[in-house]
């Protein structure tokens, strides 16, 4: 264990960096069609959902759908940046 924890740590920290935006877009795509996480939890595919309707019965103003897109986009545009940097330091 002393001798393979320190080499596997790297490899396993790497690899679920970049598997952490694969797994949130799932999440927040099966929470957006319904299948996901349910309601009193929080999720960012529910915001969506919520947003969503909330601009269709009002035929209001679509901008109420931008402020959780922009922060999954920005979450998984982060992760991926910070994996990207870790990998390249690592080489």
């Amino acid at each position: 264990v002393r001798h393979i924890l320190p080499n596997a740590a790297r490899p396993i920290m790497m690899q679920s960096l970049l598997l952490l935006p694969a797994f949130l877009l799932s999440e927040t795509s099966l929470s957006f069609l319904g299948v996901g996480v349910q309601e009193p939890a929080a999720s960012w595919g529910s915001l969506l959902t919520a947003a969503a309707d909330l601009t269709l019965l009002q035929r209001g103003d679509a901008l109420v759908l931008l402020a959780p897109a922009f922060a999954i986009t920005l979450f998984v545009a982060g992760v991926r940046l910070l994996s990207r940097g870790l990998q390249h330091i690592a080489e």
